[in-house]
């Protein structure tokens, strides 16, 4: 039975049409893991913040991942003709769960927030994004 609007995880609704775009394609999965690793690496906690603000780039331009993943717009030559790949794909936190940064600072998702709001010091490293409100 699908799942009520108001009983739905945020990430499950706004990032569910990536996460199809990525299962149908196994060349846009290689892709965006040649992406990844040439713009982070292969530290797994460095990958998810990094793959969830790219996901959000494309939710929030209403552009496909494919589109957005080797764009010149967004990415220098290094990354968009890299090739190296790690084979870690996309971690299953990103279609629902919490993330947090390699910093320990809560992700946010680029589609809602400022970069700059992403570097209050206020919020502790375990908050909950599904919860958060301002004071």
């Amino acid at each position: 039975m699908p799942e009520q609007a108001d009983e739905a995880n945020p990430f499950v609704l706004t990032r569910g049409r990536i996460r199809d775009e990525l299962e149908n394609n196994p060349a846009l999965r290689r892709t965006f893991d040649a992406n990844t690793t040439a713009e982070v690496g292969a530290d797994p906690a460095k990958r998810r913040w990094y793959q969830a603000t790219v996901i959000d780039r494309a939710v929030a331009s209403g552009k496909p991942l494919s589109e957005v993943v080797n764009s010149p717009k967004y990415y220098p030559a290094s990354t968009t003709g890299a090739t190296k790949t790690t084979n870690q794909g996309v971690d299953e936190s990103l279609w629902g769960g919490v993330l947090t940064r390699p910093t320990t600072r809560p992700a946010i998702p680029a589609s809602t927030e400022t970069p700059a709001a992403g570097l209050d010091s206020r919020w502790p490293a375990d908050h909950d994004l599904r919860f958060r409100h301002r004071d």
